[in-house]
């Protein structure tokens, strides 16, 4: 079988997972059809440095700019129910973020989150050149806060949202100099849900004595829309990969006349690498050969 120069650099960027295929379809058996397949687990980490944007009516009524980090971390399995056309994802994020509004001593603010997020994933077939492409539900779990020093009653401002939206992978193996590359992009755009939002003057001190109303707030597009992507190029030297990447985060939210617009644009450096989880005995005594399902 001839397999064009882009297929044989996604080949080569597994060569653990496609060591352990081969030593397994030389064992005597049956068909492979008669066990479950190998599912390797692809996991990345991540850390990250640019700029960020910050506008947070509650705390105060100017935009800020400064700088943003991140440290990132992804996982994916393919589906144990059906490994060729489902996979998981779960990625979570924990961001740090130093803003501030230009000309004045006393505009900074801090701001310090969680994002997690888990999807499902349908992969489609062969497609052209070697295009890898899936899409599906998600779930975005993001909990944090916003900090000014300089504010005297309310110096920080929580943030917290349950959402669901769709999530989408698209990658291909291509060859840079003799060098496997793979690129792909994953968006997310978050839809519907609940998230957290004080009234206008509403201080939290009086929300702990019981001033609890229209604090859980639902979340739609003219409401709150939320969007973020990674950007990568994982760069084959071996059994681990070197990615690089771009990470784009986008927030926009309003309630009760008071919003929150939120930019994050980061550079990413970090490594991908594909592990399996073998039973030892199961495996030695079955004797049958068992194939390879990748998440994506």
């Amino acid at each position: 079988m001839h397999l064009s120069a882009s297929a044989k650099g996604f080949m080569m960027m597994r060569p653990a997972s496609l060591l352990a295929c081969a030593a397994m379809i030389c064992a005597p058996g049956a068909s492979a059809g008669e066990q479950e397949p190998l599912r390797p687990v692809t996991v990345s980490y991540m850390a990250g440095g640019g700029t960020a944007h910050v506008t947070d009516a509650y705390l105060a009524p100017f935009s800020t700019t400064g700088w943003g980090t991140a440290f990132i971390y992804e996982r994916s399995q393919a589906l144990k129910s059906r490994p060729d056309t489902w996979s998981r994802l779960l990625s979570v994020e924990l961001s740090l973020s130093r803003t501030h509004r230009n000309n004045t001593s006393n505009g900074t603010m801090w701001g310090a989150a969680v994002d997690v997020e888990a999807a499902a994933l349908r992969r489609f077939g062969q497609l052209p050149c070697g295009l890898r492409l899936a899409v599906g539900p998600s779930a975005e779990l993001l909990a944090g806060a916003y900090y000014r020093p300089s504010n005297s009653n309310n110096p920080a401002a929580a943030r917290a949202a349950l959402t669901v939206g769709v999530t989408g992978r698209a990658a291909l193996g291509v060859n840079l100099f003799g060098l496997p590359v793979d690129l792909s992009y994953r968006p997310s755009l978050q839809l519907l849900g609940a998230f957290f939002a004080p009234s206008y003057g509403q201080l939290y001190y009086e929300i702990y004595e019981g001033d609890s109303d229209n604090l859980c707030r639902f979340a739609w597009p003219g409401k709150r829309l939320s969007y973020s992507h990674l950007l990568a190029a994982d760069l084959c030297f071996g059994a681990t990969q070197l990615r690089l990447g771009y990470s784009l985060r986008l927030l926009t939210q309003e309630a009760s006349h008071l919003s929150v617009n939120a930019a994050t644009h980061l550079f990413v450096i970090g490594i991908t690498t594909d592990f399996m989880t073998l039973n030892r005995r199961r495996d030695a005594d079955s004797g049958i050969a068992r194939r390879i399902a990748y998440s994506f």
